[in-house]
């Protein structure tokens, strides 16, 4: 079901004009990507390789699913990756990287599967799996979350067997809050770690050019990560009023209970 719009009214016409087809977008968001939507996913089915994803916000670019063959299966609301030697990728579009961006926030929900995971697995993000280096993303190494949050790895409080399938929402950010540039990492609407950031500058990745959700196997990470992503979206904070804190409280309020494990 596609979410409700955000109408705006133009004075003295009377006449809404949509702002957003998610209330959790704002004038900074970049990019929003919701596969239990159908204006983003029509098919709510499983997505065969090349298929197009809509990006909720008009102005920004389609992801599209890159897995050399293969169709990645759809499950209720979301893409389930499996264990396997096949890549299993959704490209996303340049807007994800954030490009001369002097401050983010980015929001994934993901569910995870009860399978043992790989020794290391990158989930989704634009970053380097040997290196760290890059905007943002999410991995797991050793049955534990870790995040990249602008070429800093902030490891979650959470162990995968403890956890629990989800789904969850993790949002990262990486923005100057007066008293110098801080990573933020919020675990399903509430702050969960803050630390003083080590770039006050966008860090890019090593060697990795395409933003994903899911590996690729040609990366230094695992070939497969185990689990379900059901929704990221992303907001350049130069462009919006909102605090870090307001955009994390606006997705929790669309995520919870939306999707299911």
């Amino acid at each position: 079901m596609a979410l409700a719009p955000v109408l705006i009214r133009a004075p003295g016409t009377g006449i809404g004009q949509i702002l957003g087809r998610d209330p959790a977008v704002n004038d900074g968001t970049l990019f929003a990507f919701d596969f239990a939507d159908t204006y983003c996913w029509p098919d709510q089915a499983s997505a065969p390789d090349g298929s197009e994803f809509i990006n909720l916000i008009d102005s920004g670019g389609s992801a599209f699913v890159n897995t050399s063959g293969p169709a990645i299966g759809f499950f209720d609301d979301g893409f389930r990756y499996n264990v396997g030697a096949t890549d299993q990728v959704i490209d996303l579009p340049d807007e994800t990287k954030f490009a001369a961006s002097t401050g983010f926030v980015v929001s994934v929900v993901i569910t995870i599967e009860t399978q043992t995971q790989a020794a290391k697995s990158r989930i989704c993000g634009y970053f380097d799996g040997s290196d760290n280096t890059g905007a943002w993303g999410l991995y797991t190494a050793n049955g534990r979350f870790y995040f990249v949050i602008n070429g800093q790895v902030m490891p979650s409080s959470y162990t995968i067997a403890t956890f629990g399938t989800g789904p969850h929402t993790f949002t990262l950010s990486w923005a100057d809050e007066g008293d110098g540039y801080k990573c933020k990492l919020y675990v399903d609407g509430t702050l969960d770690q803050e630390a003083d950031a080590d770039n006050a500058t966008l860090n890019t990745p090593t060697d990795t050019t395409t933003p994903t959700l899911g590996e690729s196997s040609d990366d230094e990470t695992a070939p497969y990560w185990i689990g379900k992503i059901c929704r990221c979206i992303g907001h350049d904070l130069a462009s919006t009023e909102l605090t870090v804190a307001d955009i994390a409280a606006a997705e929790w309020a669309v995520t919870d209970g939306r999707f299911v494990a």
